[in-house]
């Protein structure tokens, strides 16, 4: 069986690259999957919202360094799961490095796959980059889309109305046939509630059991996080 490289894939920031990236180490954390993790946006390390923030135990490295993106490979060839959150317009210090090295020979002689990670919004513009990524990647990696709702809504929308630019244009239609991702919507979480996730630097289920954490907004958290446990666990194929 191959180990697994992650890779959150986008170039807009704000669409939930680290949502989804840190979502994924809860769940694999909270089931006692074992995994490496990196976390690759250094100007957002030390935020709240960072992914190292919430998982103190990602290592670091800088796209810029040629050792530091060998490092990805060769701990992801090392473990069966590695995660990797790259950061908002990364194509321009990954991309090159990536053609150079990931060919088809070398991933296969590292026993190794890669899946990336891409996340998009109802707003207009979030899918192009996703789009982009995939143009030239191409079928090097197979995909999973996090449909980002943002917001909560209070009635019920078709996941095709809401992320129209996805699911109705041409490039949407043409990458979902291509390409064949697979999908988690991560639904909208109180404004107020995500907040206090945020503020509080831990993974989500761990917020959603704290005490310092409202009763309510906790129970938002959980809910939230369960549903998007509850794809993984079978969109992860773990």
């Amino acid at each position: 069986m191959k180990n697994t490289l992650y890779l959150t894939l986008g170039g807009k920031g704000g669409v939930g690259k680290t949502i989804l990236a840190t979502l994924i180490a809860d769940y694999l954390k909270t089931n006692s999957i074992p995994f490496a993790a990196f976390d690759c946006d250094l100007e957002n390390c030390g935020k709240a919202a960072a992914f190292s923030t919430a998982f103190p135990e990602a290592q670091k490295a800088n796209l810029r360094s040629v050792a530091d993106c060998d490092k990805l490979l060769s701990v992801a060839a090392e473990n069966p799961i590695t995660l990797v959150d790259l950061p908002a317009n990364a194509s321009g210090d990954f991309m090159g490095w990536w053609e150079s090295v990931a060919t088809p020979e070398t991933l296969e002689a590292l026993n190794l796959r890669i899946v990336g990670l891409g996340c998009i919004t109802p707003e207009a513009g979030s899918f192009a980059s996703v789009a982009q990524w995939a143009n030239a990647l191409q079928d090097s990696m197979s995909y999973i889309v996090g449909l980002n709702h943002r917001t909560m809504q209070r009635v019920a929308i078709p996941k095709e109305e809401m992320f129209r630019e996805y699911f109705q244009s041409k490039v949407g239609k043409q990458f979902r046939e291509a390409l064949q991702p697979k999908e988690i919507e991560i639904a909208g979480l109180y404004d107020g509630s995500m907040a206090l996730l945020a503020r509080s630097g831990m993974l989500p289920s761990e917020a959603a059991a704290s005490a310092k954490i409202p009763i309510l907004d906790r129970s938002r958290i959980k809910t939230w996080t369960n549903r998007v446990h509850n794809q993984l666990s079978a969109t992860l194929s773990l």
